[in-house]
């Protein structure tokens, strides 16, 4: 789910996808007002590279995970579907934070941000005593 929130460009959302398309749409193409130029053209082939990679994996979560759907899938992804998807992310993060901040990273590591497991240590409901 982690993967599919950053493949996800709606309006109000924060995501490398919408990172992407908002440099898109307002790409400074001149070398010297960015660290380097962007062109559009560059970042719409990453655009299509990060969609195609991630395709099975963002079907997956909207179909089985978010929402249970009930219609067939073509082919369930694998680990190393998730990996390459991964993987391209890392890329790019690293790629656009050298052109737009000029900061190099040799590797980028993905990290729990929040305790996830914290929701299940709360009752959502209260327990009201079975009358008698």
């Amino acid at each position: 789910m982690g993967v599919r929130r950053h493949l996800k460009s709606q309006n109000g959302s924060i995501s490398l996808l919408g990172l992407l398309e908002d440099l898109k749409d307002n790409c400074i193409c001149e070398a010297g007002n960015l660290f380097q130029a962007i062109g559009k053209e560059e970042i719409e082939k990453d655009i299509l590279e990060l969609k195609n990679i991630s395709e099975k994996i963002e079907e997956f979560a909207d179909k089985r995970i978010a929402h249970l759907d009930k219609r067939e899938m073509d082919s369930l992804p694998t680990f190393g579907d998730l990996h390459d998807c991964m993987d391209k992310m890392k890329d790019l993060v690293k790629k656009y934070l050298l052109k737009i901040n000029g900061v190099g990273y040799i590797d980028i590591e993905p990290a729990m941000q929040y305790d996830f497991e914290e929701i299940f240590t709360k009752p959502w409901k209260k327990i009201t005593e079975e009358k008698e």
